[in-house]
């Protein structure tokens, strides 16, 4: 007769081992999804999107401008999504502004008047240039906010970020 329980044990041991080796490689390969997933499970990071060609902005115009872009979370990829609204200022000298069409306030969208711009929901007025018009502030506790622009090959473009609604100070929102 021969004692094969040694040889059951080592068999089984490997068993084990290979096993282990395999879960340690599918947290390694699923770890950082998984952290993404808890940490922000949908998110738009600051990002770079072309708001049209230069001419399509006369001198003198403001013009509500749709930002798109590619949303990604732990599972999907979403491509050409609306993400947010710029409002695109250019003065008579064809200098450009663009501000978040978003109410520092409470974040409701804003809307184009004669002379600047009006959160509808609780009454801040803001001038062509963003700043709180200081005779009709209302409750924003800041100016609209700037995003920074540039102008490549005749196209507009600007980094689309969304900021925290309620504070004097600018803080990016995360997720």
């Amino acid at each position: 007769m021969t004692d094969t329980s040694g040889e059951l044990a080592l068999a089984t041991r490997r068993a084990l081992l290979a096993k282990l080796g395999v879960a340690g490689v599918s947290a390694l390969v699923a770890g950082p999804s998984l952290v993404a997933m808890v940490s922000a499970p949908d998110r738009v990071a600051p990002l770079e999107a072309a708001l049209g060609p230069v001419e399509r902005f006369t001198r003198g115009s403001l013009t509500r401008v749709t930002v798109v872009a590619t949303r990604a979370d732990a599972w999907l990829m979403r491509r050409d999504e609306a993400v947010g609204a710029v409002w695109v200022v250019r003065d008579a000298a064809g200098d450009f502004t663009v501000l978040s069409t978003i109410c520092p306030h409470l974040g409701c969208g804003t809307v184009s008047t004669s002379d600047g711009f009006v959160c509808p929901c609780h009454d801040s007025h803001f001038s062509r240039t963003g700043a709180r018009d200081s005779a009709k502030a209302g409750p924003a506790p800041r100016d609209l906010d700037p995003l920074p622009h540039r102008v490549a090959e005749g196209t507009l473009h600007c980094t689309w970020v969304r900021f925290k609604p309620g504070r004097a100070d600018r803080v990016r929102e995360v997720g």
